[in-house]
């Protein structure tokens, strides 16, 4: 009738196994597994990841101008990698690692909530690579506790693995960044935006951070009151491997080293 279109498809258990390229608009992952080697293709603003699992070996890719919402309770990550060209949004409901995984970012992955993506539930530890491409804002907004991209406890280790030739913006509350030993390079930059009041933090809490030429990390305001915000290494090592400039950073804890030049 002319009106937008409100229908919905919802996987609510069972498996949907994906064996080729196929596209999907106004699907919601509420239960159950996605899974197969193919690639799922999201296009429009409706899509919805509130639970249930994304497993085996394929892709879900979010094209450019589309969005996909987490949002519900936990969902689970196995080794299916996600490409994100468009937006994804970060509301509510931790990602618990079930294997090896690729999250690739070339739009913006905004984190809204104080999350977890980890691991969780047994011994040992899983990994996941967070690559922030030239194009990609990973932004950590809203809420004011602590989202934590890798996570250490008792049981064992989730690890992320940033490397960032984008953006990462942190605009409210803390984002923690918990990797392996492995190296993750990155050559963009590492920001906090503060308003009046506020200490946003991002912080380097394990692993190995390599920052080549061309990395910047610094604080700004978004409403002419001093920048307030903080980098700060407290934990793993900093690596500094060519020409990095940085203000707003603590040394807290952990190790700085690399042969290049820290200004």
């Amino acid at each position: 009738d002319g009106s937008p279109a409100s229908g919905i498809t919802r996987l609510a258990g069972g498996s949907l196994s994906i064996n080729g390229p196929v596209t999907a608009s106004s699907l919601e992952i509420q239960n159950g597994t996605l899974n197969g080697s193919g690639t799922l293709t999201l296009t429009g603003g409706k899509n919805i990841w509130s639970g249930g699992t994304l497993a085996d070996g394929g892709r879900l890719d979010v094209a450019a101008g589309a969005t996909l919402s987490l949002n519900g309770w936990d969902k689970y990550l196995g080794a299916r990698n996600i490409n994100n060209a468009g937006t994804i949004v970060w509301n509510s409901g931790n990602i618990w690692q079930l294997g090896a995984s690729t999250i690739s970012n070339s739009g913006l992955f905004d984190i809204r909530s104080d999350v977890v993506l980890g691991h969780q539930g047994s011994v040992g530890s899983a990994l996941t690579s967070f690559v922030n491409t030239v194009s990609g804002e990973l932004r950590r907004s809203t809420s004011l506790g602590t989202a934590h991209l890798g996570y250490s406890d008792y049981y064992g280790a989730g690890y992320v693995n940033l490397s960032n030739a984008g953006l990462v913006d942190v605009q409210s509350g803390t984002l923690s960044v918990f990797g392996s030993g492995a190296v993750a390079e990155s050559s963009g930059r590492f920001q906090t935006t503060s308003t009046a009041g506020s200490t946003p933090t991002l912080l380097f809490s394990g692993g190995t951070t390599t920052l080549n030429a061309g990395a910047v990390i610094t604080g700004i305001s978004s409403d002419g009151s001093p920048a307030s915000g903080i980098t700060r290494l407290a934990g793993g090592s900093l690596s500094i491997n060519g020409p990095v400039t940085a203000s707003s950073l603590e040394i807290q804890n952990g190790t700085l080293n690399g042969s290049g030049t820290l200004t």
